[in-house]
């Protein structure tokens, strides 16, 4: 049986970085630090850093839905990048884990744009299904770093990581220090979908594209 539940995520532009931001692939002037992202909205939040006002909110649907069985958590975290579906717009979350699992204080990110995750409980197998717009998805090239903080140059606090298209981008380094992905490596998906085969993806042979 499959459960559908609509949430919105309250997107508010702020102009931030972390000030514990110190990834050395960004390309931010080396005078600009990062303050912590705002966590003032009820459900989420999403920051740009290059952006200047913080007055503009804009309505983004999510939707969790129930998966299929899942083969166990991981050891890096139990939410695993199960796939991005750039056709239909969503970057799908799964709890891979064998309890329940909040998402509440996460956040996602495609640098330099970041979306913190709904405050919802996924049960073991579930999937939350984010728009990917919120982040600014490109399916030519692009990242998603998730983090269990709004400490977003902080590696310890990096969870999962994806990249495709080119290599080098925004959280890159952070996610090679926090050991969710291989130096290097990137999915070379041509455009298409792209969807991990594990449940502990850290590298592109543990993606498929189609």
């Amino acid at each position: 049986m499959q459960r559908t539940i609509t949430l919105l995520i309250a997107l508010t532009l702020l102009a931030a970085a972390c000030s514990s931001d110190s990834d050395p692939s960004a390309d931010d002037a080396a005078t600009t630090t990062e303050a912590p992202a705002s966590t003032t909205a009820p459900i989420a939040a999403t920051t740009t850093e290059a952006e200047t006002s913080a007055s503009t909110t804009v309505p983004v649907a999510a939707t969790t839905t129930e998966a299929s069985e899942s083969d166990g958590g991981s050891a890096s975290s139990p939410l695993v990048i199960a796939a991005v579906d750039f056709e239909a717009g969503v970057i799908r979350i799964r709890n891979d884990g064998g309890e329940d699992y909040d998402l509440s204080g996460h956040w996602i990110c495609n640098r330099p744009t970041y979306s913190e995750l709904p405050g919802e409980v996924l049960a073991p197998g579930e999937v939350v299904e984010i728009d990917a717009a919120a982040i600014g998805l490109s399916a030519d090239s692009g990242e998603i770093a998730l983090y269990e903080s709004s400490d977003f140059g902080n590696s310890d606090d990096i969870r999962r990581y994806v990249q495709w298209g080119t290599d080098s981008h925004g959280r890159t380094t952070i996610a090679v220090a926090g050991g969710v992905w291989q130096e290097g490596d990137f999915i070379d998906n041509q455009g298409g979908n792209i969807e991990s085969t594990g449940s502990d993806p850290v590298s592109a042979p543990d993606w498929s594209s189609t």
